[in-house]
Parts: C-alpha cells; structure tokens; sequence
C-alpha cells in the first residue's frame, strides 16, 4: 500500500503493460488473478485496493490480440479495513475487466473467445472493460463491461470450454 490506508492495486493478474504497443497472438490467458491489496486503519478504516483486468491489463498503449482464448481469470477487489465496531466502514475495492482491462488505450480483437472472467461483485461475469475495436468476429460470452458489441461479434453465448488439460495431442 502506497501510505498504509488505502489498499495497494493489482495491475494484470496474467500480463501488465504500460504504453507502448502489445501483440498478442495464438495465446492462452487462463486461471489468473489479480487481487486488491486489503485496505488500512489508522483513524478511520479504508477501502481495499482496486483490481484492474485478471487476465491483461493494458495502460496507455495498443494491444492487438489475434486467435487468443481468454478465460477463467478474476479480478477481485481488496477486502475493507477493519470497522470500528460498526461506526465506521470501508469498501471493497472496484474490480474491472476480469478477462481484459484496457484504460487509456485500446484493445484490439481478432477471432478470440473471451469467455468465464469474472469480477468481484459476487464474482459476476465480466470479459471485458475498456474501448475495444474489433478487426474480427469474436465470442464474447459477458455484455457487462463491454461498451459496444460489433456486428460480427457473438455475444452472450458460453462457448463451453473445458478446463486446460493435455488431451494427448
């Protein structure tokens, strides 16, 4: 935690970037997390560090992601600081993008299946957050965070993915 209150944040449970250009292709983000730090008390209690994007975060840059499969990643917010017996509480931290996370920047999709993130609030569903331009069809199964499906885009569906595991191929 930066001043030992407010709860540190997590950046990219799977990968981080800051600026700069970001490609990703024939990849697999799965089973990552990224967690909010708790939040302090020193007077009064504070709210838990955010968490921004379980599989990716991006920051200030491009990323172009091409044939990836980006699934089963969290990003939970930080718990609250102690209360005072109930006079005082704090918050969980914000949780966004528990697939991808973009801010001040763009995420670019081509032919991925972003599917089964999830975030804090009650671990609900939520693939992707921030600007998104797409440059093909993709399968986005959670709407919830997502500005602007394309109309190439299937959204709303459970592409039904199995855990990862070696099939002997």
């Amino acid at each position: 935690s930066r001043d030992s209150t407010i709860g540190g944040e997590a950046l990219g449970g799977g990968l981080g970037v800051w600026g700069g250009y970001t490609r990703l292709v024939n990849c697999t983000l799965s089973g990552n997390l990224a967690r909010g730090g708790p939040g302090g008390f020193v007077t009064a209690p504070y709210d838990g560090g955010p968490a921004w994007g379980g599989g990716f975060a991006g920051f200030s840059n491009v990323t172009t992601a091409a044939h990836c499969t980006v699934t089963r990643n969290q990003a939970i917010g930080g718990p609250p600081g102690p209360s005072l017996g109930g006079l005082a509480t704090a918050h969980e931290g914000d949780a966004h993008g528990g697939g991808f996370h973009v801010t001040a920047g763009v995420l670019q999709l081509a032919n991925c299946v972003v599917a089964g993130n999830q975030v804090t609030d009650a671990l609900l569903p939520e693939d992707v957050a921030g600007p998104v331009d797409r440059l093909g069809p993709n399968l986005i199964q959670s709407p919830r965070g997502l500005p602007n499906p394309g109309p190439l885009d299937i959204v709303g569906r459970d592409p039904w993915l199995g855990p990862l595991a070696d099939h002997g191929g």
